[in-house]
């Protein structure tokens, strides 16, 4: 039987910005909702593969290889040539818990993160979270020398969520 993908991507910002004063209320409110559908396939605003994981680092780092290292839902080696969402969250809520991310020491993913793994980070703060989409063009993976993502707890233990949504194949 042949696996099929469909995939939405939300994000709902909703905030509202109050200043009392004694006869009257100010208020400023902002609605913005982003909303994106990824058909099952390998082309524009598709997707046929997805891998996710709970993950904890204690005092340490480690690469994933999103290049026929990693195995699927269904115990499958995932092998991705596009990424096109890639979501962490960091699951800590304790104050200086950080999750640290970016391209691998080996073979970084060059088009989300630049070409060395010094290149460009991000820090996911505690109870925070790192979205990336790019449904259209998609981040390409290239088996051997652009397949991999560092994810860094320092000194911390560190508990994470981490979902990719792409094209690729399984084996």
């Amino acid at each position: 039987m042949a696996k099929t993908l469909t995939t939405n991507v939300e994000v709902d910002v909703l905030t509202q910005y109050v200043d009392s004063a004694d006869l009257n209320t100010s208020r400023g409110v902002l609605s913005l909702k982003l909303e994106d559908d990824l058909a099952n396939g390998t082309a524009v605003n598709q997707a046929n593969l997805v891998w996710y994981d709970t993950r904890t680092l204690a005092a340490t780092s480690e690469q994933i290889d999103f290049a026929g290292v990693e195995r699927e839902a269904f115990a499958d080696l995932a092998t991705f040539t596009k990424i096109k969402t890639l979501l962490i969250r960091n699951k800590q809520t304790t104050t200086g818990l950080t999750l640290t991310i970016g391209g691998g020491t080996t073979n970084p993913i060059s088009t989300i993160f630049g070409a060395t793994a010094t290149n460009s980070t991000e820090v996911i703060g505690p109870d925070g979270w790192a979205l990336k989409h790019n449904p259209v063009d998609g981040f390409a993976v290239t088996a051997g020398s652009a397949d991999t993502l560092k994810l860094d707890s320092g000194t911390n233990t560190v508990v994470f969520d981490i979902i990719v949504i792409g094209i690729g194949t399984t084996a």
